[in-house]
């Protein structure tokens, strides 16, 4: 194998997702967008003081979550807050990214539980 190909991850979340249950309350979603900006309200919600650490969550490229929406591929607003979260992500990114913002304010992957179809 040529060492600056990558060999590419088997798919895990292909189909489409129903809802998510975080630290045993379950939300229903119509999409993998929707997944990620309800972890981000309730996040907002729980952590409203702390949430600005999302800023801080970033790609290769570009940031993940920002407060100038030019600087995004895709950006939506998190409601109640100046801060945009980039949305043009596959459903394996949106999984790693809501991880990541549960992680920041110190919950473990493993309360995150995602129901697809």
């Amino acid at each position: 194998i040529n060492k600056t190909e990558r060999i590419p991850k088997p798919t895990t979340y292909i189909r489409k997702v129903r809802s998510f249950t975080l630290k045993g309350e379950k939300h229903i979603v119509n999409s993998w967008k929707g997944m990620l900006l309800k972890i981000c309200e309730i996040m907002y919600e729980y952590h409203p003081h702390e949430f600005r650490k999302v800023l801080n969550l970033r790609g290769i490229k570009r940031p993940y979550f920002t407060t100038n929406p030019n600087e995004l591929r895709d950006p939506t607003q998190i409601n109640k807050t100046n801060i945009y979260v980039e949305t043009w992500l596959n459903a394996n990114a949106i999984v790693r990214l809501s991880k990541k913002v549960i992680n920041l304010f110190g919950y473990k992957e493993d309360d995150l539980i995602i129901e697809t179809e």
